[in-house]
């Protein structure tokens, strides 16, 4: 892998991390484009951490209000009673149950679909009829304080799903969080808060993976991993404000016609075995 390489893949996931149109989706899309086996594990784990680095950069404010939340439990425990803070920190615990228990059991299956252009591409456009629907949900006003547990476990199981190869991760708990109800920018702020452990959690097996091919000595060989990791956290910085904004805005749909677009065209390109 160049650098010119390690930078179109790191733009790749800094865009669709965040964008509602499936990460996984156009990095497999991407790999089959330069040659299968072009990027190794070890660097999509990498170009993973620029964009959750770049999730806590944006949150770390909140981030550091849930862990100092956790100060409040005794109190919560005496009065029967919790701030919103320590409910989120619950929110993200509860989601990532169902989350992790799919990803352990379901993900090998779900990653062998990359294999198949036309099958990404269908996911495409799931994602896609995910996002139009949200054109026709109305506003709503739940947010950490009567958002509930049980709308966090439904949640949880919409990311797990996401593990499927061109379901979008942050499209799919968006908008489930926007059908069952969440206020716009409470939907957004929730849907990258339960993403990090998710996303540690992949990292880590990814970076461990017996399989993932270590860069070898010196600067050189080390250097597209180092760009990718930088380019990643940059572009998904500046991804990740856009897209909150949008949310906030109720354009959230707009993303939708995208996702038709290219899942469309993989599944042509795919059938015809071009890709």
């Amino acid at each position: 892998m160049d650098i010119l390489q390690s930078i179109i893949l790191a733009v790749v996931q800094g865009l669709t991390e965040f964008l509602p149109i499936s990460s996984s989706g156009h990095l497999a899309l991407a790999d089959k484009l330069f040659g299968p086996g072009t990027a190794d594990l070890r660097f999509f784990a990498i170009v993973h951490f620029g964009t959750m680095f770049a999730t806590i950069f944006v949150f770390w404010d909140e981030i550091a209000k849930l862990f100092k939340s956790l100060g409040t439990i005794p109190q919560a425990v005496r009065e029967k009673k919790m701030n919103g803070e320590l409910k989120m920190v619950l929110y993200i615990i509860i989601a990532s149950i169902p989350t992790g228990f799919m990803g352990i059991f379901l993900k090998d299956k779900f990653e062998s679909l990359t294999q198949s252009a036309v099958i990404v591409g269908a996911c495409l456009l799931v994602t896609g009829t995910i996002l139009l629907v949200t054109k026709f949900v109305r506003q709503s006003e739940r947010t950490e304080n009567n958002f509930g547990f049980l709308r966090a476990l439904v949640l949880g199981v919409a990311q797990g799903v996401a593990i499927l190869p061109g379901v979008s991760r942050s499209g799919t708990t968006i908008a489930t969080s926007l059908y069952l109800g969440a206020e716009r920018k409470f939907a957004g702020r929730l849907s990258f808060l339960i993403s990090l452990p998710a996303i540690l959690a992949v990292n880590l097996l990814e970076w461990f993976d017996p399989q993932a091919a270590c860069p070898a000595d010196g600067l050189l060989p080390k250097l597209p991993y180092i760009i990718g990791f930088v380019v990643a956290f940059g572009v998904g910085f500046l991804a990740l404000k856009l897209l909150l904004k949008i949310v906030e805005s109720g354009k959230f749909w707009i993303f939708s016609f995208y996702c038709f677009a290219i899942g469309i065209t993989a599944i042509v390109l795919g059938a015809m075995g071009i890709i």
